[in-house]
């Protein structure tokens, strides 16, 4: 029994201890506001610059100063931090503005109008001077004030495309407790002509996330497959599964991977998020433009078949859609993939009836 109290009270402790040094590290509550110009002399003679973070900007006032506060509280200083304003109408560019006033790492980009958030984010990218760039929505924070810094120096010492870390899930703006690890996993070889799936050393597929924002990606490999991309995407606003389409592009190009077991972001998931508020007919449309660019730059005829079959399990019968020149590209885009002469006729069948239920629709 006295060895059970005892076991009790040092279990406490322990759980105390570690839960002080977690809020230590991620509560951003009541941080001041960093005067970084004080030390702007300290920060130009650093260059080139180790990282850029990048930000999509749209009506986010209640919530952008918690990412910024993340950033400049991370122990990795030589940095620039870029936030694209996608045409928000509340007061987020005001918040930012006051940021700038402290803090000359900060860069805001102003787009015309509203061009949605893969053009946002690559925008962003094109305008980076950091060796490596980490994207963060506009309501997400780093995790700990050594994120930033301990992911940099892998791929650095590592000399990596792609270093993809662990996130954090959270469905309320309140911060999770858990334990910090920074042990690595392991590295990846990219297989180009794979494409979806990056190949391990020991020669198995490892499947990927598609998102952006658990990654380190080498700016030139981000600026290159931007580039790829190119400007026709852009004119549909995709804010839906917008990820999948660069990074897609990125693991295409890339050479190398690493697996860290390392918590990077604090992702956040409640009601009034994209993905929840998107209307089902919005994100069909979404994804027939996706499996187009995954389609395209497919590397081997399996992936091609892949790619469609990945469309058909998130693709939802279409209704209506708001023009009829949206409908016409859509069927365009579908009956170009059904005369490639690598689909299969089971996939060929099934895109036809989904084109004949969208002819039906007219």
């Amino acid at each position: 029994i006295i060895i059970f109290i005892i076991g009790i009270i040092v279990y406490y402790h322990l759980l105390k201890n570690k839960k002080n040094r977690i809020n230590e590290l991620i509560d951003i509550k009541n941080i001041n506001r960093i005067n970084f110009n004080e030390n702007r002399e300290e920060y130009a003679h650093k260059l080139p610059i180790n990282a850029t973070v990048i930000i999509p900007v749209y009506n986010c006032e209640k919530t952008i100063n918690y990412s910024i506060l993340s950033i400049q509280k991370q122990n990795l200083t030589n940095l620039e931090i870029i936030l694209v304003n996608d045409f928000s109408t509340d007061n987020s560019i005001n918040i930012i503005e006051s940021f700038m006033k402290n803090d000359t790492r900060i860069r805001l980009i102003n787009n015309k109008q509203n061009y949605g958030t893969l053009y946002s984010r690559s925008i962003g990218a094109l305008s980076s001077k950091g060796s490596y760039i980490f994207s963060l929505d506009n309501d997400d924070r780093f995790f700990g004030i050594d994120s930033l810094d301990f992911i940099y120096n892998q791929a650095k010492e590592g000399d990596y495309d792609i270093i993809n870390f662990k996130r954090i899930y959270s469905r309320n703006l309140k911060i999770p407790k858990l334990s910090i690890k920074s042990n690595n996993r392991f590295s990846i070889v990219l297989q180009p002509e794979l494409s979806i799936f990056p190949i391990t050393r020991r020669g198995k597929f490892f499947p990927n996330s598609f998102f952006i924002w658990d990654k380190c990606i080498k700016t030139d490999i981000y600026k290159q497959a931007v580039q790829m991309l190119g400007d026709d995407i852009y004119n549909y606003k995709i804010s839906y599964n917008e990820d999948i389409i660069i990074v897609f592009i990125i693991f295409s190009i890339s050479k190398s991977m690493k697996i860290i077991n390392k918590h990077g972001i604090i992702h956040f998931i409640y009601r009034t998020s994209t993905s929840r508020t998107r209307k089902q007919i919005y994100k069909s449309y979404c994804n027939i433009y996706l499996l187009d660019i995954l389609f395209r730059f497919s590397k081997n005829n399996y992936n091609k078949n892949l790619c469609v079959e990945y469309f058909l399990r998130n693709a939802n019968f279409i209704k209506r859609f708001s023009t009829k020149e949206y409908m016409n590209n859509l069927i365009q885009i579908l009956n170009n993939i059904i005369n490639d002469q690598y689909i299969t006729d089971k996939n060929k069948n099934i895109l036809k009836q989904f084109i004949k239920n969208m002819n039906n629709t007219k």
